[in-house]
């Protein structure tokens, strides 16, 4: 049976080799931490175990924490893509801005046009939005083209009427800021996750 690696030290991290080799060192996630790298008078990042030793072979612009088993990173090109623990491509596609996953899905943009992913980097639904926020309680925050703003869940529909509300902001504890109108006036308030306002008595 092989034996646990244990977590390097904070003393560890700042001057025992192969760790003070590396201009910075993040934080552990997932077994791996972030290492920054200057090769060539290059700033270059990598992931790095608790051994100290790179996780893979390549070196790449920049680089997220792992999160649900696989982290964004950027190339040299400024495309982008999620790798696996051992640095290979978690699929083929490459994206001009990726982002973390979470709840199973991930933020991407190709062009002007953003949208979710799912870990095999297939579209998580067929629409394309100006913006979108990460998932939280089950619902993002998309802005579409023409200006609106409401929730999508996860298979990329509308959580209520998209046209009901001017700005709404991410689920937190089960609420939502939004902005709307009624009555001819802006108001401002809280939602639930169908939509339905959060009255004071409630």
């Amino acid at each position: 049976m092989p034996t646990k690696q244990k977590q390097p030290t904070p003393f560890e991290l700042r001057f025992n080799a192969p760790y003070c080799e590396y201009v910075y060192i993040g934080e552990y996630h997932e077994g791996k931490a972030i290492a920054r790298i200057d090769e060539r008078n290059q700033e270059l990042f990598c992931h790095i175990g608790f051994d100290g030793k790179p996780a893979y072979r390549w070196r790449y612009k920049a680089v997220n924490d792992f999160v649900e088993g696989l982290a964004a990173v950027t190339v040299t090109n400024d495309l982008g893509y999620h790798i696996q623990h051992n640095g290979e491509p978690a699929y083929k596609e490459q994206f001009t801005f990726v982002n973390s996953f979470k709840e199973g899905l991930a933020r991407v943009r190709t062009g002007k046009e953003m949208y979710h992913i799912r870990h095999d980097g297939t579209p998580a639904y067929p629409d394309r939005f100006e913006s979108v926020s990460d998932f939280e309680e089950g619902l993002a925050v998309v802005t579409t083209f023409d200006g609106l703003d409401y929730h999508i869940r996860h298979d990329g529909k509308p959580a209520y009427d998209p046209k009901r509300f001017k700005v709404v902001s991410t689920f937190n504890n089960g609420r939502a800021w939004v902005n709307y109108i009624e009555g001819g006036y802006t108001h401002c308030g809280y939602i639930d996750h169908h939509g339905n306002l959060i009255r004071d008595e409630e």
